[in-house]
């Protein structure tokens, strides 16, 4: 038995800005760890490792304030404000992690809708600082920045 929710909403603030948010919970019906929510910075978290997160219950969120900050031929540039919080339970062990922190993107839509990102998170729990680097938005991989002009 698998029962899980999953949405994403976003919001236009302005001519450049727009407020990005996504909710996931899950849960699974099984005490085997090879099916498992796995979660961690490159999926659910940034700044902890991937895997920090495991286990049969999940839950995560995550709040990015995305703003153009130049548009050039082939390329748009994109920086962001976010945090992420998250959740996971198996068994008896309850793990949770949130973030802070920037990032930034460049899109390159010449290229099948490129978005290059780099982020840098400050775990609150740990007091560390990790650093995500990949392809495509953290969340809505299939919507490359919008040029709105």
């Amino acid at each position: 038995f698998v029962s899980e929710i999953d949405a994403q909403g976003y919001q236009g603030i302005g001519h450049d800005t727009t407020l990005a948010a996504h909710v996931f919970m899950g849960t699974k019906n099984s005490q085997r760890v090879s099916e498992a929510y796995v979660l961690g910075g490159l999926n659910a978290v940034r700044g902890v490792p991937d895997g920090f997160l495991i286990g049969n219950r999940a839950m995560f969120a995550n709040l990015e304030g995305r703003m153009r900050v130049a548009h050039f031929q082939y390329a748009l540039v994109q920086a962001l404000a976010f945090t992420d919080a998250g959740q996971s339970r198996f068994l008896d062990d309850t793990r949770q992690a949130q973030s802070v922190g920037l990032g930034v993107r460049v899109d390159i839509p010449q290229v099948y809708r490129v978005v290059i990102r780099a982020d840098v998170a400050y775990v609150l729990q740990t007091k560390q600082v990790g650093v995500a680097l990949g392809f495509n938005q953290f969340f809505q991989p299939h919507s490359p920045l919008r040029d709105k002009n």
